[in-house]
Formats: structure tokens, C-alpha cells, sequence
């Protein structure tokens, strides 16, 4: 099967290549579809260059105000390829994908769903334009379809398929035992509302008073709420560590300082902190929203608990520090093999594929 991966995202940078190195969580997937099929990946970039990465060819076009507006380059390319298969990624802009998908509607057409929300006015009224040509949506869970589902922006509901959209940048890690300071726990995100850090720190400090011993690390990019997060830390810092920034390729070595990954957010769709820390063996205490039960098989492995809850939290923070942790992060290595590493995704894209290609041909 030849399989075609589009995506409207302009990439800002002059070296496209090396930027291909700096998303494995997004190529790692590709590669591992590359094993079966011929895949193809088309983007927007600065220049024109033809790459092949990893057994999968990469194809950049030079963007402008005029093919961003038309994108008649990506169509020409795409319909001269020929795909089995075209993945759309995101739904982002309504005008391009409705100019895609008309002029190719020929094709069988997927859109992976990302962190888009349905949209309103004109722009809805593209994206119901657009339903009419789409064979399938991908998204992380079945769940966060209902939106788009109840506003007819998706009218056939047999189109959702539950893919997750990414995988672990790293390799999978067969860390079996305990960390050196068994309670240690590690938050990675922005600092803003919907990562909801407060609810972190309340929920930590109240296991503090059964656990005084623990630890949490929390990494972070953005400082919207720094200066209330320092405020709510007064007088515990030596059991929380405002760690900051971390590049990318150095995070293995903080998920190996913790036994446990927790999340607060609120709304999530990728989570790719989450999954790089569970492949490198941390137990997730994720909140119970879509995205983060999808990621646990509903907890299947680790715990989840309702978000903005912080007593309830500290109640799963109890909870998981009772765990068996070898056993524990034995059914976790097996769980991430089976459900989030490259070649699960790519298998479970694969058949959602042929599912809806077969549900495609006896209508």
C-alpha cells in the first residue's frame, strides 16, 4: 500500500532535514509503517528538497502567500504519486483542507485529528464541506469526537477511529527497579491553566504529610503562573524542585530520577511527555480526561483520578506509592510495547485503514 502523509503546517526552519530529527515522536511512526508499506511524507518548508529518512521519502515544498492559498503544488505532487492512502494532519485550516480534499476526493482521504477544536462561522462551514470527501478521522480517543460529531461537522460517526497520534521520541527502557528515593515523582509542561500546575503542587503537598520523604521534579518551557507556583512552594522547596527548561534529548535522564509520571492538564490530545515517560519506565498518575484514559487503556496500567481534584489526587499519589513497583513497571514495558511504541501505532493505523476501506466497499 502506498501510503501518502500530508501536512499544511509550515515548518520555520532553513535546515528541513535536521528537523526531521527533531520530531521522532511524529517519524518514529512513519518508519515503522515504512516496514510494510510505501509511505510518503509532504510538508511546507523554505525551500524545495527531496529526502528519504528512515525508509520513508520526505518531500518539502517552498511555501508562499499564493500556494498557501491555493496549495496547488502539494495537490499537483500528491496526485502524481498516486497514493493508496492520503493522511491528512490536523484540521487546522478549514480553506486549505477543503481545497485538498475537493480536488483530490477521488482518493481514499483520512485526517488525523491534533489539538483542533471545531471551528465556527464560515470556517464550520468548510469543515462540513470537507466531511463529504473524508473516508476516516483519526483521533486519540473516540470520545473526543463527540464535539464534532454533535455539531454534524462529522456526520457519519463509523468514520471515527481511535489511532493515538504519537509515540516516545526515545527508545522503549527495560528499567525494572526502584528508583534510588522510591517516592519520586516528575511533572513536565507549561506553567499556564491547562496544565493546571496549581492543582500539582496542592495535591503533593498534602501526600507530603504521608510521605514527608517524597519528591516531586517539575520541568517546564512556559512561566505564565512561575510567580504562583514559587508562592504555593514556600517552605517545601526542598521536596518540590522548580527545575525549568530541559532539552528535548536530555529528559531520559530526569524520567530515570523518578519512578512516576504525573499529568494535571486539562485538555491533552498527544501527551508526548507522558508517553516518552512511560517508555522510560515511569508509572503514569494521569487526570481521567479523554486523551490520558486513551493513553492507559482507562487504567489499565498506572492510576487515573478526576482533574481538579487536588485531595484526589493526593489520594492516587497514596495509592501509587503502595504499588508493587517492579511488578508494576513490568506490566507497563509490556503495556507500552503492545499499545503506544511506533510499530503499535502504525499497526493500529493500518487497520483502522482496512477497516474503513472495507466498510467503504460494501456500501
Amino acid at each position: 500500500m502506498k501510503i501518502c502523509h500530508v501536512s499544511f503546517a509550515v515548518i520555520r526552519t532553513d535546515d528541513a532535514e535536521r528537523w526531521l530529527t527533531t520530531v521522532p515522536f511524529f517519524t518514529r511512526i512513519l518508519s515503522a509503517m515504512a516496514t510494510e508499506h510505501q509511505v510518503f511524507s509532504v510538508h511546507y518548508s523554505s525551500q524545495d528538497k527531496d529526502k528519504e529518512f528512515d525508509r520513508v521519502r520526505y518531500r518539502f515544498l517552498k511555501d508562499s502567500v499564493g500556494e498557501l492559498l491555493s496549495c496547488s503544488n502539494v495537490i499537483t505532487l500528491v496526485d502524481a504519486l498516486s497514493p493508496d492512502v492520503i493522511i491528512l494532519h490536523g484540521f487546522h485550516s478549514s480553506w486549505r483542507a477543503w481545497i485538498f480534499t475537493t480536488r483530490l476526493k477521488n482518493y481514499p482521504i483520512y485526517i488525523q485529528h491534533h489539538s483542533e477544536r471545531p471551528f465556527r462561522g464560515v470556517k464550520s462551514f468548510l469543515q462540513k464541506k470537507v466531511d463529504r470527501h473524508v473516508r476516516g478521522y483519526f483521533f486519540a480517543s473516540d470520545v473526543m469526537a463527540d464535539e464534532w460529531v454533535r455539531t454534524r461537522l462529522i456526520r457519519n460517526r463509523q468514520k471515527v477511529h481511535e489511532v493515538f497520534e504519537a509515540t516516545s521520541s526515545f527508545p522503549g527502557s527495560d528499567r525494572e527497579g526502584l528508583n534510588t528515593k522510591p517516592f519520586s515523582f516528575i511533572w513536565v509542561g507549561r506553567l499556564d491553566a491547562n496544565k493546571d500546575p496549581l492543582t500539582m503542587i496542592d495535591g503533593f503537598v498534602e501526600f507530603l504529610k504521608h510521605e514527608p520523604a517524597a519528591e516531586l521534579y517539575m520541568i517546564f518551557k512556559t512561566q505564565e503562573l512561575f510567580a504562583d507556583v514559587q508562592k504555593q512552594i514556600t517552605g517545601i522547596a526542598k521536596s518540590i524542585h522548580l527545575v525549568g527548561n530541559v532539552p528535548h534529548h536530555e529528559m531520559p535522564s530526569w524520567y530515570n530520577k523518578a519512578n512516576f509520571i504525573v499529568s494535571t492538564s486539562l485538555y491533552e490530545v498527544g501527551a508526548v511527555a507522558v508517553v516518552e515517560a512511560m517508555s522510560a519506565g515511569c508509572i503514569p498518575i494521569l487526570a481521567d480526561i479523554p486523551a490520558l484514559a486513551k493513553i492507559t487503556s482507562n487504567g489499565r496500567v498506572g492510576l487515573l483520578y478526576p482533574s481538579q481534584q487536588p485531595e484526589l489526587l493526593a489520594h492516587a499519589l497514596l495509592r501509587a506509592s503502595k504499588l508493587n513497583i517492579k511488578a508494576e513497571r513490568q506490566k507497563l514495558n509490556q503495556f507500552y510495547e503492545e499499545q503506544l511504541s511506533p510499530s503499535a501505532i502504525a499497526r493500529e493505523l493500518t487497520a483502522a485503514i482496512n477497516v474503513s476501506q472495507k466498510e467503504s466497499s460494501s456500501v
